[in-house]
């Protein structure tokens, strides 16, 4: 797939994360959608958008929701994308997960499927996460159904010093790999246990001693810099919303990233929307031209910093922000935002 140096995104997306439902059966402390609408996206839209991604030359799909557990044509879906040759995740806490479930699943074509746990001791898991013992059993079972797992272990100041456990229970139940995901706000904007600048150096230290397992997403700017600095290349820094990826939430709303609700927009169809939004047009904008572009649109008045900062040309932070705010970066000496929260 052709990337457009000039446009600064791929002329189609290359993962699509597609919400199939609001129901779930947990309430996680920290979850950043609404709770009570229970509204399911269409299947034969669903199945539209596949074929439109398909031929688009997506390679990849993730449902999630809500529990995509929970969506009634949760099998159908992960046959017809993987008929269409799209590579097909699911993530998910496991919590309605059977054995029997997994087997049809498994024989659906889905590729991967990611539990959400953040903490190997209900203790941990539960400051920000509901369900441990389900996720623990559905790891069990997606274990001995061998359909690949990963984790999907998002960080914050209450769990990154067991992180080190999460990897040995991890490896100690043959899943593939752990995602490092970066911590975000909740549908309230609330910031569950903000990590600290140790925190991240504690991160840095086991991604680099387990680099083939831990697998640091690529919105997670703070961690990614410190690990690569200026290594970065420019096509691959900071956040790929709206660049690599983009997401469609179960009204059929076409959105740069899952927690980008707000910028959602309805068009005609996918490939309309990738070429042709202004809210996408505006995001690859701001990449081209680069932090300066960024921080105007946040209350941060000291723009210098970032005119001064060593990681500049290989920083792309996360348009969620941080306690509120728009920018995160990884140099504590140069940021603001380090230097109040840390």
């Amino acid at each position: 797939m052709r990337y457009k140096r000039k446009q600064s995104y791929f002329e189609a997306p290359i993962n699509v994360n597609i919400a199939l439902t609001e129901q779930c059966s947990l309430q996680c402390p920290f979850c950043f959608h609404e709770y009570g609408h229970g509204a399911n996206l269409d299947f034969s839209l669903l199945k539209s958008y596949l074929d439109q991604l398909a031929q688009m030359g997506t390679c990849c799909v993730q449902y999630s929701g809500g529990d995509p557990l929970l969506y009634p044509y949760l099998e159908e879906a992960i046959e017809h994308a993987h008929k269409l040759g799209l590579y097909t995740r699911l993530s998910t806490s496991g919590s309605t997960l059977t054995f029997a479930y997994a087997k049809r699943l498994k024989k659906a074509g889905l590729d991967c499927c990611h539990l959400s746990l953040n903490g190997s001791t209900q203790e941990i898991h539960s400051k920000t996460r509901d369900g441990f013992m389900e996720t623990m059993d559905a790891m069990r079972i997606v274990s001995e159904v061998k359909v690949p797992c990963a984790i999907n272990w998002v960080a914050n100041h209450a769990n990154v010093p067991d992180l080190i456990h999460v990897i040995e229970l991890a490896q100690s139940m043959q899943v593939n790999y752990i995602s490092i995901l970066a911590n975000k706000p909740s549908r309230d904007m609330e910031l569950f246990f903000p990590y600290s600048y140790s925190d991240l150096i504690w991160l840095k230290k086991l991604c680099e001693k387990y680099p083939e397992y831990l697998n640091v997403e690529s919105c997670f700017n703070e961690l990614r810099l410190l690990l690569y600095g200026t290594k970065i290349p420019v096509v691959d820094k900071g956040c790929k919303a709206g660049r690599f990826h983009m997401a469609i939430d179960v009204r059929g709303t076409f959105l740069p990233c899952p927690h980008l609700d707000a910028l959602g927009e309805k068009m005609k169809d996918i490939a309309t929307y990738w070429n042709t939004s202004e809210v996408l047009g505006q995001i690859r904008e701001c990449f081209r031209h680069g932090m300066g572009n960024r921080v105007s649109q946040c209350d941060i008045s000291e723009t210098s910093l970032c005119n001064h900062c060593r990681y500049k040309q290989c920083c792309n932070p996360c348009y969620i922000g941080q306690n509120g705010q728009l920018l995160r970066c990884a140099d504590r000496r140069t940021c603001i935002i380090f230097n109040k929260s840390s």
